[in-house]
């Protein structure tokens, strides 16, 4: 999750805390733990789709507006305060559920939690229906099997760091310390988000250097 998508979420999420008598009883409208929304409220974490679409209902706001800010503020929330409609939406979520851990299945698709999580919301917002769902699965593994070749070239551009260093420093280090070095500069450069294919931070691999030297 992105640090700018959980502050924005925050904002919208504290909006619709107020008009609740406190966090306690919002968090009990919704059916949620009151240590969970003050995670969501902190903007530490994200909900997943479940949550988002039990506040959404406690709130009578938008889903599109509250998960990511566009749209009237409460351009569906007559469907969503109606018990009926909110149980059918729950109802389309887990036939939805259902169908990504099939395609998943056929297509041998390993997916994260966070992963899983944006293909099902994508799947809810746009109603795919099995096939629909299946196709989506089998774009998505070849963006995963395209990661996977970024994080590659990644880390061989790590590794080829740290060897230059140490070559112009005439300097040798213990396998241990040299893969350590390489572990640590690997994951802050995959920490960098969006851009996982970002050149290697010379800087930082030449300060792991000296500090294990």
């Amino acid at each position: 999750m992105e640090q700018e998508d959980c502050r924005q979420f925050k904002d919208r999420l504290k909006t619709v805390a107020k008009t609740f008598r406190s966090v306690n009883d919002f968090s009990r409208k919704c059916g949620i733990a009151n240590s969970l929304m003050l995670s969501y409220l902190g903007g530490k974490s994200l909900p997943g789709l479940d949550n988002l679409l039990k506040i959404a209902g406690a709130a009578e706001v938008s889903v599109m507006w509250l998960a990511c800010g566009k749209g009237p503020f409460k351009s569906d929330s007559w469907a969503l305060a109606d018990g009926r409609k909110l149980e059918l939406a729950m109802q389309r979520l887990d036939r939805i559920k259902g169908n990504l851990r099939d395609a998943a299945k056929r297509g041998e698709i390993e997916m994260t939690p966070a992963q899983r999580d944006e293909v099902t919301a994508y799947a809810y917002f746009y109603n795919l229906d099995e096939k629909q769902i299946t196709e989506v699965m089998d774009k998505w593994g070849q963006r995963l099997m395209d990661a996977r070749r970024l994080d590659f070239e990644l880390l061989k551009a790590a590794v080829k760091t740290v060897e230059e260093i140490l070559e112009a420093l005439g300097q040798i280090l213990p396998a241990s310390k040299k893969a350590d070095i390489i572990t640590i500069l690997y994951e802050k450069s995959l920490c960098r988000g969006k851009d996982c294919g970002a050149a290697v931070d010379r800087a930082m691999a030449k300060r792991l250097v000296m500090l294990a030297l």
